[in-house]
């Protein structure tokens, strides 16, 4: 059987967004991994334009954090 996750965002999330791109970066470049998919999921959110939230300072620095931490080298 396989295993069932469920990942949400809270205001939280939320905080660490409006505290800017270093918060958002100390978060994905960390250890926490539940930590990050609920900054990743909360993300979506925000830069979803359907939901009307405007992050359009920060869009373009948000998107480069993520590839950056989606290839950052894991040590073992």
């Amino acid at each position: 059987m396989e295993e069932v996750r469920c990942v949400t965002y809270s205001g939280d999330e939320k905080a660490i967004v409006r505290k800017g791109i270093e918060a958002i970066r100390e978060v994905l470049f960390g250890r926490d991994n539940a930590r990050k998919l609920s900054l990743l999921l909360a993300l979506d959110w925000l830069m979803d334009p359907y939901f009307q939230q405007d992050i359009s300072d920060m869009k373009e620095e948000i998107k480069k954090e993520m590839r950056e931490a989606s290839t950052e080298k894991v040590e073992t």
